[in-house]
């Protein structure tokens, strides 16, 4: 609100006059317009049809093109007209129809009034359907308008004019919309094109007040498959330029394509490209001034991408392709990036994301004079792969081809100025991870898994910074083994890439399972591979590893021996320097000023094998060098390794080998690059004896020396030895060794068959000129002082011993013979000499020697016995080699010995005894002769050689550590010839005449023949007979078996019982027992004669064994068994069954021929024996004995028998049995005991015989025996009832008593009822304790216990009396 004072003054007079001027002047110019809007309309709606001709006119003169419509219709708008147009037709002005509208909508605008040409505010066009053709390069179809590309200059000048007349006309509109339209496009010129399709198009084009937009959208057919599209762009205006010319456009583009074939389109369209395939969706943003582009930023999805960048490249094939790339261009400067850049390979490999960006400058004239690039991760194994198909300098394909690089590099940085192919120009920077380049073929050494950082410091150089965890690199053709492996690499590597190029290396550092290794240095390209100048030092490096770092160049011999020899060992202070031209390593001879190799170190923990075989063995499926084949290892080794120059050295200040203690070891090759290459190696070693004899049988190259000359030697002591020897690496020379050991205060013993030498001190030199003793060895037997010496043979140890031989000596030389039971009772000692040879080719042993034997003594019978001080020359020799043996002793007459042992056992030899040497072929032969023998002498020792046979003993043999009983019935088995001729034979004062025998083995057959006074007759044996058994035939006319002496009894009585004694268990078993046939007429053993004896038994089958008939004929009596021994598989002992049947003539004839006379007159009979025992027939024993037996006999007289003339006879003895008893029937049994009858019947259960009924019956007095005998613990418990004959029914009754069981007590009672005098007159006895000395015992009878009763009564009354008179006096 306007104040008082403010509506009167001037101003506000001014404006009020101003604002209604202006409110007239708003009012007349809304009149004017309505009258003129009005009007316009009048005119459009009722006067512009009737002037469509002058319209059509005046567009053709206006755009050059007819246009004729079928209807037309008018209206208006608030402001402005419409006309409509039905099925329009545009055609050339004078040409035929080309294009066929159905429907066309114009809102006029009014400034066509003052253009004086018509302008719409919008131009609708619904439905077209537009054809554009290519008829070949020159000449187009567009919707029936013929255009001709190659015109002449007033026609281009023509067409030029109507175009920016169309131009001018188009971009003046305010706004052109077509709705659903269908466009098609063919390029005829090219028959492999296909027709381009768009439907449903609906296209804007908006004039804004600064700018023109325009937007396109619609269906893009591909074949029956639509894929849509949108494009839109805008186009700023110029107010100093006219839009109908492109080149002065500028703006933006936009466009967003779907899964379209983009290779398919653009070859329908005619546009030849690099790209082959390729389908996906695509957006792109694009930038444009004055014509020209300026940027385009495209989001690529893409998948089959084939494409040729180049006519020259292979294809390039990316079944994915993502990511956004960007290229910018402001004429001085091109910039390229791509964001999220992806891309796979055909063979599936992945490239990205990765950022990468671009930017080059340019001069005025379009040259390129810089770029730098930036990436934040490029793959290299990927652009590897498809760098064929990159555009790339000919060297960089070269390289990808032959050596495909791999590897990351992040963060790249790369730029140059001027020449791009000047490595000069170029400065970079970048971290690379996983780097890997295979060695190439000649020779240039590869990388893998390289990680650091590289950059540039001045033109032409640059630094490498590595920092490496677990890489490889490759050097072929420098070392063996071309790959090394480590677990870190560090260091600087900086390269001058200037006229001479120069590496210099500073604190690399490469650690590995080998240990780690430092260096610094240069390599500088001066021609040829070069001049290196490089050193450093080495910790923690294992030894077994050396090898692999020497190069090539050090020949094949060094490298072999080393690799096969160095086997363990960690180096410490280890210092290395490769120093000079690389064509002159290893600088042999030079100046040190010329060149200098060395690798060298201290070595702890060594182990080396310094004469390997170099054979190869799989130990837990990995592949070695086999060890120690030559020559025991050196372990523990503490010295120091060095390779110079050409020459290695390997020093072991101390060391352990095989036991021994080594020191102040060297092994050399002196050079690498003689002709032969050497090896030598010196050392001392020392140790205990023992451990050196070990040493020489367990090392291969001193086995070939001494060959088994000492595998069984043993000892102890200091010994101290020095090698020395020199090996040829290559050429066929031979080696030359020497070792010369020295033995202190040692213990020796070569053999086990030879005497242990004791103090034994001396010198041993041996090489491969001979053997000798600086110190001759001296030392001590059991037997005396003995010496050695030896004198030099180049081919074989020849040794000369003095010393002194002992029986025990002898002894342990027979150990393992059958003869060991006759040499151990040898004694005494007598010196002797030997001479000892052994030879170095084949190992061959030979000693020779004698001794007179003065002061052996020999205790043993004829004929070996002789008294110390009588000479007995003896001659022997010992000779091995490889497996054979050989032993000759000749000992004046009394014995000659010629022994040889292949392998364990005895082959063939000559034992003679009494005889002289004699030579056999094969087998083994044993001859005795003497003018008389003691047989019961020799018993003893016949038993031992035969336990030597027949047992197992745990002893070993001397000369093969087998048993001595195998040894002895393995030469058993050879033997084939014993010859006995002795005069006159004896048995303690037995003489059993003399003794021609033969015993003989041919094949398959043993053959006895013998004649004397022993034995007459033959007797075969064969081991396998036809029916594949044992076979044993014996005829002797006579058999007369000495008598053995009886063991000592030993008294026993009840209360110390001999326990009972199972049988031993024995493996024999029915196949080991032969088929027998055996006769003897006169069968006698000691002054018994037995009579006839036949035997025939055999093998029912593999389980029994049965003896069919065994008869015994004796002028008293014949005695025939069968039986048979039976197994099964779970009781291989089995048990032995057998029926004995005795037919008793005269049985004091019998007892006579068994030297026992006088006992029995008379007394024939019968008896049957039903015995069993385990075992086999041979092992009779009475613990397991059972069975059951009857015997009677008629009459006869028992005489007095002696205990002597056997132990059932003198127990059965009635006259020694009445000497016990209290009566005296001296005026009776004067002249023995005459019986009537005699029978026993009874029972024995496991070695106890019980008897059941036994009675003699005789007319002066009945016995009637019951109770047990046990043979096992040979103790007695019977109940004897002797009853006198004093009526003629007693004996009768003591014959007729059924069952002694019902006992003695009631057989008294019976008796007592039918003759009470003979009851009182009965006696029974009890027989108890050891059967050698039984007690005899009264049993007191019934009358006498009734009468003791008495006496106790009476004297029990009598006290009692006594008693109380005592108290009543």
């Amino acid at each position: 609100m306007l104040s008082e004072d403010e509506k009167g003054s001037p101003r506000t007079l001014l404006r009020e006059r101003v604002l209604a001027a202006l409110g007239w002047l708003l009012l007349v110019v809304f009149f004017i317009a309505s009258i003129f809007i009005l009007t316009a309309r009048w005119f459009v709606t009722t006067q512009l049809s009737s002037h469509s001709d002058e319209i059509a006119a005046f567009i053709a003169q206006t755009t050059g093109i007819d246009i004729t419509a079928e209807r037309m219709d008018v209206g208006f708008t608030v402001i402005h007209p419409v006309i409509s147009l039905h099925n329009v037709k545009l055609s050339r002005r004078g040409g035929p129809v080309s294009l066929s509208l159905p429907s066309v909508q114009a809102e006029l605008s009014w400034s066509s009034l003052w253009h004086l040409e018509p302008r719409f505010s919008t131009l609708i066009i619904s439905h077209p359907t537009l054809d554009i053709r290519k008829v070949d390069e020159n000449h187009w179809d567009v919707a029936g308008f013929a255009i001709n590309t190659d015109l002449s200059a007033a026609s281009a000048e023509a067409e030029a004019e109507a175009g920016q007349r169309f131009s001018r006309w188009l971009f003046g509109q305010g706004r052109l919309m077509i709705e659903d339209g269908t466009f098609r496009y063919h390029d005829e010129s090219s028959s492999t094109n296909g027709p381009v399709t768009l439907e449903r198009v609906t296209a804007v084009f908006r004039q804004e007040l600064f700018d023109y937009r325009t937007a396109v959208s619609g269906i893009l057919m591909e074949g029956s498959t639509p894929r849509s599209f949108d494009l839109r762009a805008r186009i700023r205006k110029n107010i100093f330029a006219l839009p109908d010319n492109p080149l002065t456009w500028s703006g933006e583009l936009y466009g967003d394509l779907d899964r379209i074939r983009a290779s398919e389109l653009l070859k329908n369209l005619g546009l030849k490209g690099p790209l082959y395939s390729g389908i996906g969706s695509t957006r792109f943003w694009a930038s444009f001034e004055q014509g020209r582009v300026t940027s385009i930023t495209a989001d690529l999805a893409l998948a089959d991408v084939r494409a040729q960048l180049a006519p020259k490249l292979a294809e390039l094939r990316l079944p994915r392709l993502t990511g956004r790339l960007h290229y910018a261009d402001d004429g001085s400067q091109t910039r390229f990036s791509a964001k999220d850049f992806t891309f796979t390979t055909i063979n599936d490999a992945r490239f990205g994301p990765s950022d990468i960006e671009a930017q080059c400058d340019h001069d005025a004239s379009g040259t390129v004079i810089g770029c730098s690039f930036k990436a934040s991760e490029l793959s290299l194994s990927n652009i590897a792969k498809i760098g064929t198909s990159l555009p790339l300098p000919a060297v960089a394909l070269k390289l990808l081809k032959d050596r495909p690089f791999s590897g990351t590099l992040r963060q790249l940085n790369a730029s140059f100025n001027g020449d791009y192919a000047d490595l000069g120009a170029w400065t970079f920077s970048s971290f690379f991870t996983g780097l890997s380049l295979p060695p190439a073929n000649d020779g240039m050494p590869g990388v893998r898994n390289i990680s650091g950082e590289i950059s540039t410091s001045n033109p032409g150089e640059f630094v490498v910074d590595l920092d490496t965890h677990y890489a490889t690199l490759y050097f072929p053709g420098i070392f063996r083994h071309p790959q090394m492996n480590f677990s870190s690499i560090t260091g600087r590597v900086s390269a001058a890439l200037h006229s001479t190029p120069k590496f210099t290396f500073t604190d690399i550092t490469a650690v590995s399972d080998d240990g780690t290794v430092r260096g610094s240095g240069t390599w500088e390209s001066t021609g040829g591979a070069g001049t290196i100048n490089i050193s450093g030092t080495a910790e923690g490096v294992n030894g077994a590893a050396v090898h692999k770092y020497l190069p090539i160049v050090v020949g094949d011999p060094a490298l072999d021996y080393v690799e096969a020899a160095v086997l363990a060992g960690r180096v410490s202070n280890g210092r290395w320097e490769v120093r000079g031209k690389l064509d002159d390593f290893p600088w042999d001879g030079a100046a040190p000023q010329e060149g200098h190799f060395l690798i060298e170190g201290d070595v702890t923990d060594g182990q080396m094998d310094f004469m390997p075989s170099r054979r190869a063995v799989t130990r837990s499926g990995r592949t070695q060098w086999a060890q120690g084949e030559h020559w025991p290892l050196l372990t523990n080794i503490v010295g120091r390794m060095q390779f110079e120059g050409n020459r290695m050295t390997i020093t072991g200040n101390s060391a352990n080998s095989g036991g021994l203690k080594a020191r102040d070891v060297v092994v050399e090759i002196p050079s690498f690059a003689a002709d032969p290459v050497m090896l030598t190696v010196k050392g001392a070693a020392e140790g205990d004896l023992k451990d050196a004899l070990a040493y020489l049988s367990t090392t291969p190259f001193l086995k070939e020396i001494y060959g088994e000359s000492f595998d069984q030697s043993k000892g102890s002591g200091s010994v101290q030895t020095i090698l020395d020897l020199a090996l040829p690496l290559t050429g066929n020379i031979a080696p030359k060794w020497s070792v010369t050991s020295t033995i202190s205060n040692g213990r020796f013993q070569y053999l086990p068959i030879l005497p242990e030498i004791t103090q034994l001190s001396g010198t041993l030199h041996t090489a491969d000129s001979g053997v000798l003793t600086p110190k001759p060895f001296v030392g001590k037997t059991s037997a005396g002082p003995i010496t050695i010496s030896a004198t030099p043979n180049k081919n074989e140890a020849q040794l000369k011993i003095v010393g002194t031989v002992s029986g025990t000596d002898i002894e342990r030389l027979m150990t393992g013979t059958a003869v060991v039971p006759i040499v151990k009772h040898l004694s005494g000692s007598a010196p002797y000499s030997a001479d000892t040879r052994i030879s170095f080719a084949d190992g061959a042993v030979r000693i020779t020697g004698e001794t007179p034997a003065v002061d052996i003594l020999s205790p043993l019978p004829a004929p070996l016995e002789k008294p110390a001080g009588r000479t007995a020359n003896t001659r022997f020799t010992f000779f091995t080699k490889g497996g054979e043996t050989n032993l000759e002793v000749n000992a004046d007459k009394l014995v000659s010995l010629d022994l040889h042992w292949q392998g364990d056992a005895l082959a063939r030899g000559w034992i003679g005894i009494g005889l002289p040497m004699r030579k056999i072929d094969s087998g083994i032969e044993v001859g005795v002769k003497a003018a008389k023998l003691d047989a019961a002498d020799w018993l003893g020792i016949w038993n031992e050689i035969e336990d030597l046979v027949s047992t197992s003993q745990s002893n070993s043999s001397a000369k093969t550590g087998a048993k001595p009983s195998s040894l002895a019935a393995a030469a058993l088995n050879r033997l084939t010839k014993i010859e006995v001729d002795i005069d006159d034979i004896s048995w303690k004062e037995s003489q059993l005449g003399g003794l021609v025998a033969t015993l003989r083995q041919v094949p398959g057959i043993w053959h006895l023949r013998a004649n004397g006074g022993v034995a007459a007759g033959q007797i075969e044996y064969q081991p396998k007979a036809e029916n594949g058994r044992g076979f044993l035939s014996v005829k002797l006319n006579r058999l007369n078996l000495p008598e053995l002496p009886a063991a000592e009894d030993k008294p026993q009585n009840a209360s110390d019982p001999v326990p009972p004694q199972a049988p031993e268990p024995s493996t024999l078993r029915v196949s080991d027992l032969p088929d027998i046939s055996l006769v003897i007429d006169e069968l006698s053993w000691g002054k018994r004669r037995i009579g006839k004896m036949e035997l025939t038994a055999a093998a029912d089958d593999p389980h029994s064994w049965r003896i069919q008939n065994l008869t015994i004929r004796n002028p008293g009596a014949t005695i025939s068994a069968q039986g048979a021994w039976s197994t099964t598989a779970l009781d291989p002992v089995g048990r032995t069954s057998a029926a004995f049947k005795a037919n008793v003539i005269n049985a004091g004839t019998v007892l006579t021929s068994l030297d026992v006379k006088d006992a029995v007159h008379d007394a024939p009979g019968n008896a049957d024996f039903q015995l069993s025992w385990a075992g086999h027939p041979g092992a009779f024993n009475t613990p397991t004995l059972s069975g059951r037996f009857h015997a009677s006999a008629g009459a006869g007289q028992l005489l007095q028998v002696e205990p002597g003339a056997g132990r059932l006879l003198s127990l059965m003895s009635m006259q020694h049995l009445l000497q016990r008893l209290t009566l005296d029937f001296r005026d009776v049994l004067s002249k023995g005991f005459r019986f009537d009858s005699f029978r026993s019947e009874g029972t024995i259960n496991n070695g106890v015989l019980h008897l059941t009924k036994s009675t003699v019956a005789g007319s002066a007095a009945t016995v009637v025996i019951q109770g047990d005998a046990n043979f096992v613990t040979n103790l007695l418990d019977i109940k004897a009832l002797v009853l006198p004959s004093l009526n003629g029914e007693a004996a009768s009754l003591a014959v007729a008593i059924a069952n002694p069981a019902i006992g003695i007590g009631s057989l008294i009672a019976q008796w007592m009822f039918k003759d009470q005098i003979s009851s009182i007159l009965s006696t029974e006895y009890s027989i108890a304790g050891p059967i050698d000395d039984p007690i005899v015992k009264k049993v007191e009878s019934f009358g006498t216990r009734v009468e003791r009763l008495e006496d106790r009564a009476k004297d029990a009354v009598k006290g009692t009396v006594r008693k109380q008179t005592h108290e009543n006096p």
